[in-house]
């Protein structure tokens, strides 16, 4: 059986990463799941909190240990 390390997903990291989040374009958000998955890790659940705010999210990712 494999054993997983999971990380918790959200807008914050974003913010961490020095994006201001009220301006952030898609391609930046994009930009951040794509280096996610560079360091190995694959997204396993999203949930976009306000339909009308692209970038508040929540999630789930996870990579084998």
């Amino acid at each position: 059986m494999a054993n997983w390390e999971y990380k918790l997903l959200s807008t914050v990291d974003l913010e961490k990463r020095g994006f201001l989040v009220k301006s952030v374009e898609p391609d930046e958000v994009e930009k951040y799941f794509n280096s996610l998955g560079s360091e190995g890790w694959e997204i396993i659940s999203i949930d976009f909190i306000d339909a009308t705010a692209f970038l508040d999210f929540r999630g789930i990712a996870r990579r084998p240990a």
